[in-house]
């Protein structure tokens, strides 16, 4: 089995870290100051032999990549950033072509843009076994939700194959997708070398790989889900759920790298310069020598806790009052901390669902239409029959946190005593 780290493009989504000059890949940004390529490589040369992993990259990038890992020599370069169906033609014609692999080798092409735990890839090498032993040439890698993400593409599945594809739904269609079993696609792709070579002659003709590089840019330029996985009629699915995150874009990155401040805005400085916040909220900015970028986060996003997830509809602020709005959804037989508040005082009101709560001990059921009020250091829970929404409104005369909260029991059954 041979795998192949895939580190072409510029990132520019992550400008102004990630540039022509040093794209995000190389980029160190993490406490270990190691780039995401490091990362990757060193968490699967501990599992597959180093020999049988291959980098794909612009030509350019040869000494950037020489940098993060000392005398490595198993490079496939792209003629030019086409997408990733283009990239992938490329590396199968090449081990083909160049380096005569045989066409039943299996071959897994790993984006190096992810968080992931080092037993992730010790499930995406079970690939090799499946494809083996399975009616199909392609074998794909889901990941086990954690919750409804608007920024994933979702697989279905039935019986170890993959049924349909769904990218980037919304939040309703996440959450029914979540709830129906569907896996997160991780952007991995297992494949036997055969199976690509003969849809790259379809594309292609050519003699050799030196000939098949000439011609690359009139391939379509567009990515491999799209133009593969999309038509395949048999791909198999290895399911994990083990620890994904993609951190190519700042929303995902920026919780990674700072801590939202009382405005709800990182700060990620890559510079010296200093940065003060004077009340910019909702968003991102990011510092670096190349400039400044500030991004505003969308305020509707969930949030999720172990009791459902709530979403910040509104924030305000003024000298002598601060109030944030916000909508809570709590899921069937699922509560909230028994705990208290030293500081704000909060406004429930049920738009819908059955629930009950605790205030002070006493005991009581809601309904859609029910206001309720908890005063600061009042000790107070609530729990969902069926599904529960609820506006919840905090107010407090000194500007707060989520951490706001001294939690004193968990278990419904011990504060309902």
């Amino acid at each position: 089995m041979k795998c192949v780290l895939l580190s072409g493009g510029k990132g520019k989504r992550l400008w102004p870290i990630s540039t022509d000059d040093a794209p995000k890949q190389f980029v160190h940004l993490f406490n270990d100051n190691e780039s995401m390529l490091k990362r990757t490589y060193d968490a699967i040369s501990n599992i597959i032999d180093s020999r049988d992993i291959f980098i794909a990259t612009g030509e350019e990038y040869r000494n950037d990549v020489l940098s993060e890992i000392n005398d490595f020599s198993n490079f496939i370069f792209e003629p030019s950033y086409i997408g990733t169906f283009g990239a992938i033609l490329n590396i199968a014609v090449y081990f083909r072509e160049k380096l005569a692999i045989p066409l039943d080798e299996v071959i897994s092409i790993i984006p190096i843009d992810h968080d992931v735990s080092i037993d992730f890839y010790k499930d995406v090498f079970k690939a090799e076994d499946v494809l083996k032993n399975i009616n199909s040439d392609i074998c794909l890698v889901g990941v086990k939700p954690t919750f409804p993400s608007t920024q994933y593409g979702y697989i279905s599945h039935d019986s170890g194959y993959v049924t349909s594809f769904f990218e980037k739904p919304d939040f309703d269609k996440a959450l029914l997708l979540m709830n129906n079993g569907a896996l997160w696609n991780s952007g991995v792709v297992n494949f036997r070398l055969k199976r690509i070579i003969d849809l790259s002659k379809k594309y292609l003709s050519f003699k050799n790989y030196d000939d098949f590089y000439k011609q690359y840019d009139s391939l379509v330029h567009t990515s491999f889900d799209y133009e593969v996985l999309e038509k395949e009629e048999s791909i198999s699915l290895i399911a994990t759920d083990y620890t994904w995150n993609d951190i190519g874009t700042w929303d995902i990155l920026a919780s990674k790298l700072s801590v939202s401040d009382k405005y709800n805005t990182n700060i990620i400085n890559f510079d010296k310069k200093k940065i003060v916040n004077d009340g910019v909220c909702d968003s991102i900015i990011i510092n670096s020598k190349e400039g400044i970028r500030l991004i505003k986060k969308d305020i509707d996003d969930m949030v999720f806790r172990q009791w459902g997830y709530y979403k910040v509809l509104n924030v305000f602020n003024s000298p002598f009052l601060h109030i944030k709005v916000k909508e809570l959804t709590l899921l069937p037989n699922k509560n909230i901390s028994y705990q208290y508040h030293k500081y704000r005082n909060e406004e429930w009101f049920v738009l819908s669902g059955n629930g009950e709560i605790v205030i002070n001990g006493k005991h009581l059921n809601i309904t859609a239409g029910d206001v309720v009020t908890v005063d600061k250091m009042k000790n107070h829970s609530i729990r969902a029959i069926d599904t529960l929404k609820i506006i919840e409104v905090q107010y407090s005369d000194v500007m707060v946190e989520e951490d706001d909260i001294v939690r004193l029991e968990y278990d419904w059954d011990k504060i309902i005593g």
